[in-house]
């Protein structure tokens, strides 16, 4: 059973990972309690995970084929940074939310030089491998929305698409790790919801037009001493490509 360690209510919905010969996740009941059935033999490591509650983790649980039962686990509230919320005034770099948790990128000057993954790497309960591949909670079956919504860039490679993304074009990530019913079944292992700074005014991408495009009407006589031939450039700044969001 999980629960609470200062009120002793029982927590529904944290996640339970079980890694080891085989990996296990499944959720809490309203009970606080689970259960994991058809768990080979061998030794596993459990991580109990809820937000707004700092991670437990046990190493070495040995299990035969008697099962095993680990007792009543309680779980302590994160709130340090809550506090720290309420005395300075001002965002904190990681919020713990009643369903999610919000890593603030636009509070993190660090992560402004890199990418999608290299914030990835500092948000709780997130790891990246070396070749760019994301687990959240040992789970590698996670839906990738950007500002709340599907996009066409996760379409063929996610690693792609999240190397693509500045971090300086970041404003938040949310954290999503007992995803409801109203998300994808693709995110079973949770949901990571990328939102993206407004939109500024594009000033460093070079537009390039056809031929036909540029042809000008024939100049009046009269004028063809006095009109020049400016050069027209316009800039936009660049952005990954296939970013638009669809429902």
């Amino acid at each position: 059973m999980v629960k609470d360690s200062l009120s002793g209510s029982p927590l529904e919905k944290a996640s339970i990972l079980l890694k080891g010969t085989k990996n296990f996740t499944v959720l809490t009941d309203a009970r606080g309690a689970f259960l994991v059935s058809g768990i080979p033999a061998g030794t596993y490591s459990v991580t109990i995970a809820f937000v707004g509650y700092k991670t437990f983790k046990q190493q070495g649980i040995a299990v035969t084929g008697a099962g095993i039962t680990i007792g009543t686990i309680a779980l302590n509230p994160r709130t340090a940074v809550l506090e720290k919320a309420v005395v300075t005034g001002s965002r904190p770099l990681i919020e713990s939310k009643v369903d999610r948790i919000v890593y603030n990128v636009d509070r993190d000057v660090t992560s402004q030089g890199g990418v999608a993954t290299d914030v990835l790497r500092k948000i709780p309960q997130v790891s990246v491998d070396a070749s760019g591949n994301v687990e959240l909670l040992g789970n590698p079956s996670i839906l990738f929305l950007i500002n709340g919504k599907k996009s066409t860039i996760f379409g063929n490679s996610i690693v792609d698409a999240l190397q693509s993304i500045p971090a300086s074009q970041i404003q938040s990530i949310e954290v999503i790790s007992s995803p409801g019913a109203k998300y994808d079944a693709t995110g079973t292992g949770g949901v990571i919801n990328i939102i993206l700074k407004p939109l500024s005014i594009p000033l460093n991408m070079t537009l390039a037009f056809p031929p036909a495009a540029m042809t000008a009407p024939p100049t009046p006589p009269h004028m063809q001493k006095r009109r020049a031939d400016p050069a027209l450039s316009t800039s936009f700044p660049a952005r990954p490509a296939n970013w638009a969001a669809t429902k």
